[in-house]
């Protein structure tokens, strides 16, 4: 029981050392395992519609290379005239005010996900930063 234990609380961090050496996952730099391993099990709220290890859309347009990109705009994703129109720049303060409050932030977004709390959406941007 203690060995599962142990291993669900490190098994994140593993995972994310494992998949980096082997090639099989994003970039990710950590300078801070604790925080990466955090901002990781975050992003699985992601997946199910966002694409974190590709350039491919899913439901929703892929999340590599999101910050210093313009709202909108990624190449082959049909978004919504609400998120066309912001006139946003994806800046980690953007895209925190987004994650804690998607309607808030954009009124008219297609995004339907629970608003992130303040430390899982700096976990998470921590994480997408650095996703190659």
């Amino acid at each position: 029981m203690k060995f599962a234990v142990a291993f669900a609380v490190s098994g994140v961090a593993l995972y994310a050392a494992l998949r980096l050496l082997v090639g099989n996952g994003p970039d990710v730099a950590i300078a801070d395992p604790a925080v990466a391993a955090r901002g990781a099990r975050v992003s699985h709220k992601c997946i199910a519609c966002h694409a974190l290890e590709t350039r491919h859309h899913g439901v929703g347009p892929s999340l590599v290379g999101v910050l210093g990109r313009h709202a909108g705009s990624l190449a082959g994703y049909s978004y919504s005239e609400a998120m066309k129109a912001s006139g946003v720049t994806w800046d980690k303060a953007s895209l925190k005010q987004f994650l804690m409050g998607p309607q808030q932030f954009i009124s008219g977004t297609n995004m339907g996900i629970s608003p992130l709390t303040d430390s899982e959406a700096t976990e998470l941007i921590s994480y997408l930063e650095n996703l190659q």
